[in-house]
């Protein structure tokens, strides 16, 4: 028979042995997570990569660019960047995932490329394909086991949020500065000259001029105001290729020009987009899009796609403008 002490020491023992096993345990299998999430870092470029396709998010002195090229829109790009630093595997997909799984998530999937400086920081696949019942997963790169992801950002379909589609991330203006930094707009019309402007913010006092240097100083504050603000709001989309061969001299509809506070000057050619089976309000044949066209960078060859609704107030006569014009 075991003395009452003994036994009793025995029970603790078991006891504690038993906590130190679960706390194993779990350390282990936390270990086992893998660590998606960047954290509290800051990343200064982000490589999305989907078949073909390719889309680089990047700072640059402190302002974020589509493509190296492209304003982007500041909100979208701080929400992803939030869904980067909490994204987390909460469980594994498969203990022992076959090559064909691992390679359908590499070609079905997308891969993400996080960069803080030159130094990646992080690079993993996120798919959602039939094999794990459509749910998002992630793979780290050199890893052999997928998991499940998920992060308290985002509440619906976690992996549209890797997009490589420049239009899910473009901002709504054609300069990087914020509106408030302009100083110069300049909109000139080659078919219509007489209904060109440059509207001048010069020390808090605005006034408009029109192509032959005449001054107007009553403008039509209304008017001015919508055009102003309506900059911050475009709607913009990337261009295609067939849709670039339209930047000719024929479908020329404006030439516009920004210029900047600080110096900079940001000018655009918007030209019509040819095409078949478009029709006007009156459901005439038209051979252009009636509702978009196409802008394109003067002197560097790139291009994006405006609507003619968004760019509505800039797109007017100086008569828009102006009071007491007889243009």
């Amino acid at each position: 028979m075991i003395p009452r002490f003994k036994k009793e020491f025995l029970i603790l023992g078991i006891a504690a042995g038993a906590l130190l096993l679960s706390f194993l345990v779990f350390i282990y299998y936390e270990g086992k997570r893998e660590p998606f999430a960047i954290g509290k870092l800051e990343p200064t470029q982000i490589k999305i990569l989907r078949g073909n396709d390719t889309l680089c998010i990047n700072q640059n002195q402190g302002t974020w660019y589509i493509n190296y090229s492209y304003p982007a829109n500041i909100e979208e790009i701080q929400f992803f960047i939030g869904i980067l630093q909490s994204l987390k595997g909460y469980a594994q997909a498969s203990i022992n995932p076959s090559d064909s799984v691992l390679s359908l998530i590499k070609s079905k999937g997308t891969l993400v490329r996080i960069f803080k400086g030159r130094n990646v920081i992080k690079e993993y696949w996120v798919a959602s394909i039939p094999a794990f019942n459509y749910k998002p997963i992630g793979l780290l790169m050199n890893s052999h086991c997928p998991y499940y992801i998920e992060t308290p950002t985002a509440s619906d379909d976690l992996i549209e949020y890797f997009s490589t589609s420049p239009n899910r991330w473009l901002a709504g203006r054609l300069f990087p500065e914020p509106i408030e930094w302009l100083a110069n707009i300049s909109v000139s019309y080659p078919n219509r000259p007489q209904s060109s402007y440059r509207l001048t913010f010069d020390d808090r006092q605005l006034f408009v001029t029109d192509g032959n240097g005449v001054r107007y100083d009553s403008v039509k504050m209304v008017e001015v105001s919508m055009l102003y603000f309506s900059l911050d709001a475009l709607k913009l989309e990337g261009a295609t290729v067939e849709q670039q061969e339209s930047a000719k001299p024929a479908n020329l509809i404006a030439n516009v020009a920004f210029e900047m506070q600080n110096g900079k000057k940001y000018e655009f050619s918007l030209y019509r987009i040819n095409g078949e089976n478009f029709k006007n309000v009156l459901n005439e044949p038209i051979d252009y899009d009636p509702n978009k066209f196409l802008i394109e960078y003067q002197n560097e060859k790139r291009f994006l796609i405006g609507y003619y609704f968004h760019f509505h107030h800039l797109l007017q006569s100086i008569n828009y403008l102006v009071n007491n014009s007889s243009n």
